[in-house]
């Protein structure tokens, strides 16, 4: 079977799974993750996270962009740059509330309204004088070693590819946490060269 269809069949299998969680089985399991990942040195730590919309039926990213904020942190969500599959992340105004900054896009995704991606040449100094990056990256699935498997668009590899040199040119430390149910950590996912891994996981 080529790696395509393998993935399309394993996709499939995913979201009818992922959508047979209940409200409340999600809103606890985000309420716990969120816990862990604060407990985290990598988080702790971090200047910026960034994180992402959840989609209805995927594990609820809210409490933890709650967090973010009431840490001080810097808060950044992705937003869809063109249908090229281009995406960069914007930082959120902190001052304001989060659901008056984001509207839905093309896919249906809320992202960012207004500001500015995230430059980590130009961002002030002082500060991130850390700059500790945390991302925390959405997929279908996850390997225990960070292989993961994403809806088949390339948004994610491509603009962590970017955010990946981005950082190492300008000496930012650079943080992948993948984030989901725990059945959607699997032993075996095919991959491509191209995909990014993370460097750990959290449910």
């Amino acid at each position: 079977m080529a790696h395509n269809e393998e993935k399309n069949i394993l996709r499939a299998r995913m979201k009818t799974l992922i959508a047979s969680v209940s409200a409340q089985a999600r809103a606890e399991r985000a309420q716990e993750a969120q816990k862990f990942l604060c407990a985290q040195r990598d988080y702790i730590d971090a200047d910026v996270v960034f994180s992402y919309a959840a989609l209805r039926h995927e594990a609820d990213t809210m409490p933890i962009h709650k967090r973010v904020l009431r840490d001080g942190k810097a808060l950044g969500l992705p937003r869809i740059i063109d249908e090229s599959g281009a995406m960069d992340f914007v930082l959120l105004d902190s001052a304001k509330p989060l659901k008056t900054q984001l509207a839905q896009n093309m896919l249906g995704i809320a992202e960012p309204k207004n500001g500015t991606a995230f430059d980590a040449l130009v961002v002030p100094r002082k500060k991130y004088a850390q700059k500790n990056l945390l991302v925390i990256v959405p997929a279908l699935a996850f390997t225990l070693d960070g292989r993961r498997l994403g809806r088949g668009k390339g948004y994610y590899d491509r603009a962590l590819a970017l955010l990946k040199r981005e950082c190492d040119e300008h000496g930012w430390q650079l943080t992948l946490a993948g984030y989901c149910f725990d059945f959607q950590i699997l032993d075996d996912i095919p991959v491509e060269e191209h995909d990014i891994n993370v460097d750990y996981i959290f449910c």
